[in-house]
Order: structure tokens, then sequence, then C-alpha cells
């Protein structure tokens, strides 16, 4: 039901916007034939005012004198001499804070991925979850569970992740940082399933 009315309301935002965008273009079209007409009548105005003589029948009433030769340049002066500034040093480039965040934490996931971490471990709870979004998508094509059921299910799976990521952050605790992790997000995905 309530998918049906998301759909309603989202057609009656899309007919509102193309109502707009249309409105929009009738005026814009509007705009461009009215400057189109005030175009073309500076255009007529501009013709009307505009008498150019015809020079090709005339001739040259009065012969053209001679010229006096152009006398050669004067050597300039030469130039004053100028004083010796001291060019200043180069500023030294200052980061701000944004680019230094944006480094140290590209290098700290660097160094995590490579050294620290184990990429294999965090590469499985990036399947696990994409997993568990299969599994209630195959669940639901299928229709072996309640909805109740599956989103149960889900949740205590992420409980449970929550949990055993608990009893190992004094152990292993780049390992129970991730399990947790993978824990709280399939909770969220079991509340986000609950809500559709």
């Amino acid at each position: 039901m309530w998918l049906n009315v998301g759909l309603v309301i989202g057609f009656v935002v899309l007919l509102v916007f193309v109502q707009r965008i249309a409105s929009a273009l009738e005026a814009q079209r509007k705009l461009i034939e009215e400057l189109k007409a005030g175009l073309a009548h500076l255009m007529r105005k501009a013709e009307k005012k505009i008498d150019l003589p015809d020079t090709s029948a005339k001739v040259m009433e009065k012969p053209v004198e001679k010229m006096e030769p152009v006398p050669p340049p004067v050597a300039a002066p030469p130039p004053l001499p100028r004083a010796e500034v001291a060019p200043k040093p180069p500023q030294e480039f200052k980061p701000d804070a944004v680019d230094v965040f944006l480094t140290t934490a590209w290098q700290r996931v660097k160094q995590y991925v490579m050294k620290e971490g184990n990429f294999w471990v965090l590469a499985g709870i990036v399947v696990l979850l994409f997993g568990a979004v299969f599994l209630i998508r195959y669940t639901m094509t299928r229709g072996w569970f309640t909805p109740a059921m599956r989103l149960t299910g889900v949740a205590v799976l992420g409980l449970a992740l929550l949990g055993f990521g608990i009893t190992l952050r004094e152990r292993r605790r780049i390992y129970a940082l991730l399990l947790q992790g993978c824990g709280l997000s399939m909770m969220y995905l079991s509340t986000v399933g609950a809500a559709l």
C-alpha cells in the first residue's frame, strides 16, 4: 500500500515538474520571438538611415600633392639606471586544515589496508553484508518466511556479530571493530527492511 502511495506522490511531483519546465520553455519561446521582432525593426531602421555615397563613378577633382620626405628618427636617450630591488623570497605553501585532514586520512587508510589490517577480513565483511541483503531479497521472492521472521533473523545475526566483536575487543581490536561494524550494519538493514 505504501509503495502505491509513494508511486502516486512521485508521479504527481513529476507532473508538476514537467508542467513547470513546459511553462518556462513557453516563456523563453515568447521572449525569443519578441527579440526577433525587435531586431528586425532595428534592422529596417538602420537600412533607412544609412545612405552610402556611390564613389565608383567620381573622378578625383584635385591632383595628389607631392609629399616631403620624412626626416630620419632621432636616437632615443639612454635609459636611466634602475635601482636594484632585492627579490622577495618565495612564500612557503601552507596547506589548509581540509588538505591536511584528507592527506592524513588517506595515509591512515593506506597504512591500515596494507600493513595493520587484514584486507581479506574487510572484504569478507563486505561480502557478508551483501549476502545478508541478497538473502533477505531471495526469501522475499520465494515466500519461505514471513517478513517478521526474515527481519528478526537478520537482526539476530547482527546482534550475534556485535556481541562476538565486543568479546574480541581486548585480544584482536581491529578484527573486533570490523565485526561490530558489520553487526551494526546488519541491524540497520533489518530496521530499513521493516520500514519498507
